[in-house]
């Protein structure tokens, strides 16, 4: 499998993850643990025989990306003090 696939397919799931958390902020927190859990559930559980090769890997990989970042992003949009979409939209509607 060409390593340009594999690399779009990882960013499209980083980008969709941090797109979600943009723009639907209000989730509370223990939905977050439970995502960051099941990412590593997902990542560190050995496949069966029969779900081996590329195809699984790259599916595998990009699931365990999407559910990863989401868990964590709220924790940069924080540390960074990046507005969420929704949060923006009420300041427009306010000023």
């Amino acid at each position: 499998m060409p390593g340009s696939i594999v690399f779009l397919v990882y960013a499209a799931a980083l980008l969709f993850a941090v797109w979600l958390d943009y723009c639907f902020p209000r989730v509370h927190w223990y939905w977050r643990v439970v995502a960051v859990g099941l990412a590593f559930t997902i990542g560190l559980t050995p496949p069966s025989p029969r779900f081996t090769g590329p195809e699984f890997d790259l599916a595998i990989g990009a699931a365990f990306t999407l559910l990863f970042v989401w868990g964590i992003c709220e924790m940069f949009f924080r540390l960074f003090h990046i507005p969420h979409h929704s949060q923006q939209h009420v300041a427009s509607r306010h000023a």
